[in-house]
């Protein structure tokens, strides 16, 4: 439907039915995944997200915990997600910043890649310098300036404490989780 593709291998296809036939009685509550396994849709909604932030992050050169971690505090990983101020998507980007990075916030992929890459570039402004960088992406690049470094914003910092203690969490449990190949 719409402007959208799918791949899938010939055989994980059972039928075609035309989008003027099918009906939502047709639809499934279980989905298959490579390998003939099911799952249920919020587990392939996890699974997405999870592959869609791990390309953004690698297109980026960026930790996929770190980007993971700032996409979990933004937006809860919630692609459509809209703040009251207008920042959207999972990324939580403002149209004007959107504009500027050449994504539209609206799409997923696009979000991704420009959360990603603004990241990037605020590490490489700051130095590397993670806090200043978070506080940039939360505040905005002016603030740090105008405040020589971190802005003394409550909601600015609890933002920074929030990302890199999330951060901390998903690299303790990928190196609990992922066996040692050395024993």
């Amino acid at each position: 439907r719409g402007e959208g593709w799918i791949e899938l291998p010939l055989a994980e296809i059972v039928e075609v039915i035309p989008a003027e036939e099918a009906s939502s009685s047709l639809r499934c509550a279980w989905q298959p995944v490579s390998g003939g396994d099911f799952v249920r849709p919020e587990e392939q909604q996890r699974l997405w997200l999870e592959e869609l932030i791990r390309w953004a992050a690698q297109a980026q050169g960026l930790p996929v915990a770190f980007v993971r971690s700032v996409a979990e505090v933004e937006s809860g990983l919630r692609p459509q997600a809209v703040s009251p101020k207008g920042a959207r998507g999972l990324f939580q980007l403002m149209p004007e910043t959107a504009r500027e990075l050449g994504v539209n916030p609206d799409d997923p992929w696009q979000n991704a890649f420009g959360g990603a890459l603004l990241l990037r570039r605020l590490l490489l402004r700051y130095r590397g310098r993670v806090f200043a960088a978070l506080a940039a992406y939360n505040a905005g690049p002016g603030r740090v300036k105008q405040y020589g470094g971190l802005p003394p914003f409550r909601e600015t910092l609890d933002y920074i404490e929030r990302v890199v203690r999330r951060y901390w969490e998903l690299e303790a449990g990928e190196k609990i989780a992922k066996p040692s190949h050395r024993q």
